[in-house]
């Protein structure tokens, strides 16, 4: 479920506050992700170490709310906050 996605090509700062909720659909590595159809870069996000949120989303079967700004393009979410759903 896309809670905020914008599609149009406004200004870099409208793109903040991007939010998605969903399950992992795809696990690319321990950083990169794919969320509701949206590919998340968690590289920034307040998580311990990669290989310890790599390890987490791998066994993970619940939903996740990302938190971030979208890429100029609308393709990547570059997350600053990962929630995990139980």
């Amino acid at each position: 479920m896309v809670i905020a996605q914008r599609a149009d090509d406004d200004a870099p700062s409208d793109r903040d506050g991007a939010e998605l909720d969903g399950l992992v659909s795809a696990l690319m590595s321990a950083i990169r992700f794919v969320v509701a159809g949206v590919t998340v870069d968690a590289s920034a996000a307040g998580a311990s170490g990669s290989a310890q949120l790599g390890a987490k989303l791998s066994g993970y079967t619940g939903s996740l709310r990302v938190e971030g700004v979208l890429s100029a393009d609308r393709t990547l979410l570059l997350v600053s906050r990962i929630s995990f759903n139980n």
